[in-house]
Order: C-alpha cells, then sequence, then structure tokens
C-alpha cells in the first residue's frame, strides 16, 4: 500500500459520512499534517506517473497567488449511490518570486468549506473576519459613498484605496497583526485626506473601512480550456476583524467556513502549507471582498494556470529539497479560529 493510500485510508476513518472538519481532530490528523507526512506524500508521488499525472490535472496557481497542488480529491456515496462532494488534502506553497501569480480583487475571502491546516515553512497571519449584513441606515450610506467614488479620478480612487488599506493594518494591530510595523512605517497615513476627500464623519469613515463589495465565485471555461472563476458582485456588507492568529513553522489551526479572512506574510517570506478542507454543503460557494474605492466592473474572468506532469514535478522537487533544510520543529501549537 502506497504512503497516499495509507493517508486515505486514515481520513476515511478520521472523518464522518459525510466528511465534516471539527477542532477536536486536529491532535488525531496531526500526523498527516507535518513536514515528515509531506515528504512522504511527495516521494509517493514522484515514484508513480499516473498519481503525478491525475495531480497535476487538478492542480493549478491560485488566484491569490499560490501553488495549489491537490493531492487528494475523495468523493463520498449519497444515499442515491451518487457522487456528492468530499474532502481534499492539498499542499499550497507561496513563492514571492513566482511570475504566474494573479491579482484578485481583493486579498479578504471567504470559503465554501471548513479547513484545518498546518505551516509547514514560513510564517504567517491569518486575519479573520465576521461577516455582517448592513442595516437600512448603512445601506443608504453605502449607496451615497458609491455615487461619491463615481466621482473621483482613478488616482483619487487608488490613493483612497491606499490609505483604507494602511488604516486596515492598523486596525488589526489591536489584535496582536505586526502587518502596520512590516508594512506601514514607509507608507502615510493622512485621515484629514480622507475625510475631507469624501466629506465623512468619524463614525463614516468607520463604517466605510468595513464597507466591502462582496463576490460570488462562478466557474467558467477559458479559451485556454484550464478553466477559471467569474467574480460576481452580489452586496456589500461589513467585515469586522474578530482575530489575528499568528502562525508560525509546525503550527496547525481550524477555520471554519462562515469567517472571511486573508493570510498575511511579510514582503519576501515564501510559505507552505497542508491542508485539509470538507464542504459545508453543496450549495456553499466562496468568493472574495473588495472595497467598494477598489471595485471593478462585476463578472471579471480569471483564468487558472494549470501544470503539466513535467512542471509539477520540478516544482515538487525542488520543494521537497527546500523542506529537507529547513530546521526541524520544536513544538507544535494548536489554534481555532471560532474560540
Amino acid at each position: 500500500m502506497s504512503y497516499l493510500d495509507e493517508v486515505t485510508k486514515t481520513l476515511d476513518a478520521i472523518l464522518p459520512s459525510p466528511p465534516r472538519l471539527r477542532f477536536e481532530q486536529s491532535r488525531l490528523l496531526a500526523p498527516i499534517l507535518s513536514r515528515q507526512s509531506a515528504v512522504s506524500l511527495i516521494d509517493c508521488v514522484l515514484a508513480d506517473k499516473e498519481a503525478l499525472l491525475r495531480i497535476a490535472a487538478r492542480s493549478y496557481t491560485h488566484t491569490l497567488g499560490f501553488r495549489k497542488i491537490v493531492l487528494l480529491d475523495q468523493d463520498y456515496r449519497l444515499p442515491d449511490g451518487s457522487k456528492g462532494f468530499g474532502y481534499q488534502l492539498r499542499l499550497h506553497l507561496w513563492e514571492p518570486d513566482c511570475k504566474e501569480a494573479v491579482p484578485l480583487l481583493e486579498a479578504m475571502h471567504e470559503h465554501a468549506f471548513d479547513f484545518t491546516s498546518v505551516m509547514l515553512t514560513g510564517a504567517m497571519e491569518n486575519q479573520c473576519y465576521e461577516i455582517l449584513p448592513l442595516s437600512p441606515a448603512e445601506q443608504a450610506f453605502a449607496a451615497r459613498i458609491q455615487v461619491r467614488l463615481a466621482e473621483l479620478s482613478n488616482e483619487e480612487l487608488r490613493k483612497l484605496t491606499l490609505q483604507l488599506e494602511i488604516l486596515e493594518a492598523r486596525r488589526l494591530q489591536a489584535f496582536g497583526s505586526e502587518q502596520a510595523s512590516c508594512d506601514g512605517d514607509q507608507l502615510h497615513y493622512d485621515e484629514s485626506y480622507l475625510k475631507k476627500l469624501l466629506a465623512l464623519e468619524q463614525s463614516e469613515l468607520d463604517l466605510l473601512l468595513s464597507l466591502q463589495g462582496r463576490y460570488r465565485s462562478v466557474l467558467k471555461s477559458t479559451p485556454s480550456g484550464g478553466g477559471g472563476y467569474v467574480h460576481r458582485l452580489s452586496e456589500f456588507v461589513k467585515l469586522v476583524p474578530v482575530k489575528v492568529l499568528r502562525l508560525a513553522a509546525g503550527d496547525l489551526y481550524h477555520h471554519p467556513h462562515p469567517f472571511a479572512h486573508r493570510l498575511y506574510a511579510a514582503p519576501g517570506q515564501r510559505n507552505s502549507t497542508l491542508i485539509i478542507t470538507t464542504p459545508v454543503s453543496q450549495d456553499a460557494v466562496g468568493g472574495s471582498f473588495q472595497r467598494p474605492s477598489a471595485s471593478e466592473e462585476s463578472d471579471v474572468q480569471y483564468a487558472r494556470k494549470m501544470y503539466s506532469c513535467e512542471e509539477l514535478h520540478i516544482a515538487l522537487s525542488a520543494y521537497r529539497e527546500e523542506l529537507l533544510e529547513e530546521n526541524a520543529v520544536t513544538h507544535q501549537r494548536f489554534f481555532n479560529v471560532a474560540d
């Protein structure tokens, strides 16, 4: 039995049917979500041409800029005998020098699945948000601010969005984020500029900081045949920060789907994670968020950059060497976003 088969057997035993992830399963999943396991998984794939072919066919560069390598994609059988959505085991690789990264509408996003993930290498922040509907008064503000934004030049919109991102990083400091100190020192925040540009009171500026357009991800084919996503604006909501997890190599965390989030890493940081996902329902869809000042037209399409077997073999071989060169993890911490 190959190691991939062993992992599949173990996950089938841990996860219920239909598969659901819970924080309480984290310690049972930890042996699979580890560096040693990652090396064994890569060795297994590199030695099996058929496995490499299957994995290459479902792996690609994600719109957020990382390599998404789907090692396992397990269906389960519904009572009527048809296939349902099962779990996935993925390897995610962030490479700062990767030229295939595609810009997303906004780094904040939500998932159609729960997931449990381990930091294999590097360090990142998982910045987590609660998604809240707008009250009637807030909806009126959103409509009013969109009228004002339509009057601004592209340069004014660009500067406004940058100022709001600086303010966002500062807001996250209260939750332990180091983003502002990592990239904010060279950036100048001008609150008076924002209030004057948009004629805002302080309470309105606070609301604008949380205001986000919610874009749903819709699968759509592309001319290249690789598939892709269309991001379609569905509504405006508020995103309110609730937690920042500062993750180091070896840390494992559980992230339930109701929480929007974004991952932050210091400039130039190489990172990798091993992640298990389980769907929450067949109707659930993921999506992204974007500030009104940064929004483009709805239905903007983003193509996937798929991999050939040779490209995937090269990427996995290089990453394997990187893993073996890393210092050993001396301890492991377990986090639950929902706590």
